[in-house]
């Protein structure tokens, strides 16, 4: 059986020329060897032998034990239907409003639009019902899987055996337990070491965002660091929907989750303006849009998106 040797690299001694060149050794000798062809194989022949998928989901939570060379692999697979995309649905919604208001102002008249006082009120049932339906459309079922198995001790060196991982062939078990050890051990010292410390370096962080993308150049002995700091607006859609329909109690009642539309089918909320029309409740579309505005910027704040970093050697 051929077998390779990998040798655990010196760790991180500070922003200094040998710190990086362990940070070049762990990411190109470990990191990328070890995940591509060693840990996520493997994985990924575990979840395979469950018979599991996405398509085939089991009915309630399942764990199976899969042995590899005497060793215990559990691989416990959950059914999950996937949240909504809360993005899509603000933008379905506020597309579809917007649309409306525009088509009012051009003297296009759509069912459940009615005017008042030459303003556009929509019928609050049908909002709520066609929330709710594009809600079950932005859903998804599949599984999550996940392993567990013993843990390994800390090496000095790790050997790799040459064998197929993702057909679970024999010495992958007992090289696998060992290898993911490894992997965790370098990528905590010195990559994530190094690179925490070369962020810190730009001054940047979330209590420091920039406003616009910054680049920064930062020479280490014979390394030269670039690093692109990006930032964005983060929006939390999920909490505006919420705001606007989040369900009453078990009980029928309002509470603390309860959304201004819900609220607002059964009684007055002074941010918006509702009224009767045969029989049917019918809100400002004009007061609704004003009212997302206010969520969204209540919502919204500036972040680090990410920072990519990349090391140049300089001779």
């Amino acid at each position: 059986m051929n077998v390779i040797t990998l040798q655990r690299v010196p760790t991180y001694t500070g922003l200094n020329g040998e710190s990086i060149d362990s940070y070049f050794m762990a990411r190109q000798r470990v990191i990328s060897f070890l995940k591509n062809r060693v840990l996520t194989p493997f994985t990924a022949g575990l979840k395979s032998k469950t018979g599991w998928t996405k398509e085939n989901r089991p009915s309630e939570q399942v764990e199976q034990e899969i042995v590899v060379d005497q060793i215990p692999f559990v691989v416990k697979t959950v059914p999950t239907t996937l949240r909504p995309s809360y993005e899509k649905l603000y933008f379905k919604l506020t597309t579809e409003l917007d649309h409306l208001k525009t088509q009012y102002d051009q003297d296009i008249r759509r069912k459940g639009v009615v005017g008042f006082e030459q303003r556009p009120y929509i019928n609050l049932r049908e909002l709520v019902a066609s929330y709710e339906q594009w809600k079950a459309q932005t859903l998804d079922k599949g599984v999550r899987q996940s392993v567990s198995f013993p843990q390994a001790e800390s090496l000095d060196s790790l050997v790799v055996p040459l064998v197929n991982y993702s057909a679970l062939e024999q010495s992958a078990g007992r090289c696998f337990v060992a290898a993911k050890r490894f992997y965790s051990d370098v990528h905590e010292d010195p990559v994530k070491k190094l690179v925490a410390r070369v962020k810190e370096e730009t001054g940047y962080s979330k209590t420091n965002i920039p406003s616009e993308t910054v680049e920064s150049w930062i020479q280490v002995d014979r390394h030269l660091v670039y690093v692109q700091t990006i930032p964005k607006t983060s929006v939390g859609y999920a909490a505006i929907l919420k705001s606007l329909f989040g369900p009453k109690t078990k009980t029928g009642k309002v509470g603390k989750g309860t959304g201004i539309l819900t609220i607002s089918q059964d009684a007055k909320v002074d941010c918006l303006d509702v009224r009767s029309y045969q029989g049917e409740r019918v809100v400002s579309l004009d007061d609704l849009l004003s009212v997302i505005d206010g969520l969204t910027s209540q919502n919204s704040k500036r972040q680090i998106d990410k920072q990519n970093l990349e090391i140049y050697p300089v001779v």
